[in-house]
Parts: C-alpha cells; sequence; structure tokens
C-alpha cells in the first residue's frame, strides 16, 4: 500500500481554493500558506488544519510536497525556496514567465533528485487519456490536422491577455498527441475588445507535418472547450464543453478528404464510453502524490512545460 505524504497548498486564492478543497478531501493536505494571513488562517481554521506559515512549512518532515497555486509571477521565488527545503513542488500552469528561471527551477529539481509537476490539467481528465490510448493506438492512421477551441464569457484580466490564460491547456494537450515535438511556422492573430490585453487570439503552427489551429477567446457568448483531430481513417473528437459526460468524446468515420467531408450523412458521432469516476483536478493531485510515492516523474513534467512556456513567450514577441 502506497504511503500517504502530507502536502502543503501555497495559495488560495481563484484557483488556489479548489486544490486546496481537493487535496484537503483526499486526506493530503496539512496546511495552507498565502500571503494575506487572514485569508490563510481562516482556511486553515475551517478546515482544522495547522496554521504554521511557509518557514515552518518546509522545515517540517511530515510535508514531503508542496503545491503553488501563486500568481505566475512568484512561481519561481516560491518553486526555488521550496525545492532548497528539498520538497516535492507542483507548479500550477505556466512553470514560471521566464525561460531562464524555469531552466533554474529545472536544474534545482534535478539536483535535488525532486519530483517536479506543473498543473496542465487536461491531461489528467479521463476523457482525454482515452483520447490518446485510441490515437496512439494508430487505428485511425496519422493525425493530420488538430483544431483546438477554449471559449467562454469569463473573468477579464486587466493584469493578464487570453493567450497566458487559456492556451496553455491546448498546447500542452497538442504537443503530447505527437511524438515529434519540433513545431514550426508559429503566427498568431489578436484581437482586443476591452482593454489593451488579448480578449480572442487564433494561434497556428505545425508539428510533425501536422497543420494546428488553437482558437481562444474569453469574450465569447458561447462556453466551448473542444479538440478535433483528423486523421488518415476518421476523426476523433474531446468536447470536454458538453455537459453530457457520455457525450465528450466521440469519432466521426469519415477520412479526412475533401470528398468525404463534404458528405454531412457520414458525420454522425460515435460515442465512445469512457470510464469516468473522478474530475481531472482529484486526478491531477493524486498524480503529484503517486509521483511523490513512487519517484517517478509525472506527464506534465518540466521537459513538457518548458516547450509550453517556450512558445508562449515566443507568441509574445509576434
Amino acid at each position: 500500500m502506497s504511503s500517504r505524504p502530507k502536502l502543503a497548498v501555497i495559495g488560495c486564492g481563484y484557483w488556489g481554493k479548489n486544490i486546496v478543497r481537493t487535496v484537503n478531501d483526499l486526506g493530503y493536505l496539512k496546511t495552507v500558506i498565502d500571503a494575506n494571513q487572514k485569508l490563510q488562517k481562516d482556511f486553515n481554521d475551517d478546515l482544522g488544519l495547522e496554521n504554521m506559515g511557509i518557514e515552518n512549512a518546509l522545515s517540517d518532515d511530515e510535508i514531503k510536497g508542496v503545491m503553488i497555486a501563486t500568481s505566475a509571477n512568484t512561481h519561481f521565488d516560491v518553486a526555488m525556496k521550496c525545492l532548497a527545503s528539498e520538497k516535492d513542488v507542483f507548479i500550477e500552469k505556466p512553470i514560471c514567465l521566464d525561460l531562464d528561471q524555469a531552466s533554474k527551477i529545472g536544474e534545482k529539481s534535478k539536483q535535488n533528485n525532486s519530483i517536479l509537476m506543473v498543473g496542465h490539467l487536461l491531461h489528467y481528465h479521463d476523457h482525454f487519456i482515452e483520447m490518446k490510448k485510441i490515437l496512439n493506438s494508430e487505428r485511425l492512421g496519422k493525425i493530420k490536422r488538430i483544431k483546438s477551441s477554449r471559449k467562454s464569457f469569463g473573468i477579464i484580466r486587466d493584469y493578464e491577455d487570453v493567450v497566458w490564460s487559456f492556451s496553455p491547456h491546448d498546447i500542452s494537450m497538442v504537443l503530447s498527441l505527437s511524438k515529434n515535438k519540433s513545431y514550426q511556422k508559429l503566427s498568431i492573430m489578436r484581437q482586443d475588445f476591452f482593454n489593451s490585453n488579448t480578449d480572442k487570439a487564433n494561434i497556428f503552427f505545425e508539428l510533425d507535418g501536422i497543420n494546428v489551429e488553437i482558437e481562444v477567446d474569453w469574450g465569447s457568448a458561447k462556453k466551448e472547450q473542444k479538440i478535433e483531430v483528423y486523421c488518415e481513417k476518421g476523426i476523433l473528437v474531446f468536447e470536454d464543453s458538453n455537459i453530457n459526460p457520455d457525450q465528450k468524446l466521440y469519432s466521426l468515420d469519415a477520412n479526412f478528404t475533401k470528398e468525404n467531408l463534404s458528405k454531412k450523412n457520414l458525420l454522425q458521432p460515435n460515442y465512445i464510453e469512457v470510464n469516468s469516476e473522478n474530475n481531472p483536478l482529484k486526478n491531477e493531485c493524486e498524480a503529484f502524490v503517486d509521483a511523490i510515492n513512487t519517484r517517478r516523474q509525472p506527464v506534465t513534467c518540466f521537459e513538457e512545460a518548458y516547450l509550453v512556456l517556450e512558445i508562449l513567450l515566443k507568441l509574445q514577441k509576434i
């Protein structure tokens, strides 16, 4: 039976509070840490946890791992502090905002033989896991095109644009679908509606001969989270925004040709049954604990996170 290491969560704001609740429900949480001392105390008191603060948490031998959910501009300093205390570390996406800093995080984790995991959440979605299994089996043939969209009328941030907020998920998923991670012809089209930030963007690149298009939009009246993979022998679709869990993953039995795609009667969805008992965040937190126990680096490791950050920074300069 695997051990049950204790964890600390740093940051209990917009997304961090979801990590806090999930890790606590799983029985791994020992303390919550936040720059807002009142918020920190309220969480710890509410959950019956020790209100120990970061210094005491990092010196506590019972705490094996730290989950960082602070703002992205703090990720480097917080992660390095945790790694210096020889803790295993989970960092919410993006790993940080600078490639040199990301390299230092990676180097430090390797020096310590620490687990380093980055929160690219959808890798731990049961339907996406099944999608990858089907594609890896190659029964649909080679991938020819990938189209991903992430749209909603969400929180419009003044300090961050939609590319940094939404697209790490999609870039990460797309990269995981190709064995060759060498991307080319990176380009972007941006639109802004509410301030000087980007509120909608279309990202394009080629990945090992695969044409990739990613659309992100936080000013859309319709919520859509969908990735379509066009293969030689059919189309596979993961539509996470579909409220019916039995209809989130489906195939379309049409070869990727002009003639077949014009025959609408062929494009009827064949829904794929997926055994999905847990939500992705629960799976992700369990994956971090599993990595701590087994000492195997997770799917969303440093190298994967570094490549996503590299693409984001190149897009920023276009």
